[in-house]
């Protein structure tokens, strides 16, 4: 299938889902900036329930300034904070101490001046540590208002609306560190899922999108 994201940070399990079930995909490199979506933000799991994790953008970015242009803020620590969310949150997950070293580079160092190329190292990262094959997320050359043929997942998977994923996806339940306090919370970052399933992740992903929905949605 085709399919079409919106950049994201540590993006959710339906995004990676939708990634590795596409022959070939799009990451939107034209539309403007969007604020309180995944666009800056992952959820994970921690000690008192979901917790989003915002990556703040230089003060003045308004929905009309294009996404490629969209700077990242360190005036104040967030990496320092995200870093320490994350540790209070997976130190337990069986596979947190394996993982995290790869990726404390995002958490430590400011190599990155803007938001889109700073997810776009992510992704990669993530598909390294975890061996993962997919295809190429290629950008787009201009805006697609709307694709013809596939998905268009850039609003789809929203933070604020998980309802519109009813359809494609089933998260069924997996471990998690706080599941007996909580009870089990579907769709977080890929982190959750990287850090509580290890290698196991990527055939768990396998099993969420739902082809059957897929096939119907074509005729």
């Amino acid at each position: 299938m085709n399919s079409l994201f919106s950049t994201a940070y540590f993006p959710p399990i339906a995004y990676w889902s939708a990634w590795i079930h596409s022959t070939a995909a799009q990451i939107e490199v034209h539309e403007n900036y969007t604020k309180q979506s995944y666009r800056n933000r992952c959820v994970i799991a921690a000690a008192n329930g979901p917790l989003p994790l915002n990556i703040p953008v230089k003060k003045g970015i308004s929905t009309k300034v294009p996404i490629s242009e969209v700077q990242i803020d360190y005036t104040e620590n967030w990496q320092k904070v995200h870093f320490k969310a994350l540790e209070a949150a997976y130190r337990s997950a069986p596979f947190f101490d394996f993982l995290m070293p790869e990726l404390a580079v995002f958490f430590q160092e400011r190599n990155f001046q803007f938001l889109f190329d700073f997810n776009a190292a992510i992704l990669q990262q993530v598909l390294v540590s975890m061996d993962w094959t997919v295809c190429e997320l290629s950008p787009t050359k201009s805006y697609q208002r709307d694709i013809q043929e596939g998905f268009d997942f850039r609003e789809k998977i929203h933070p604020k609306r998980p309802e519109q994923l009813k359809e494609l996806f089933q998260f069924k339940p997996y471990y998690q560190v706080f599941q007996a306090k909580w009870g089990f919370l579907p769709n977080l970052s890929i982190l959750d899922l990287v850090f509580n399933l290890g290698p196991e992740a990527e055939v768990y992903l396998a099993g969420c999108f739902q082809q059957k929905q897929v096939d119907k949605n074509r005729e």
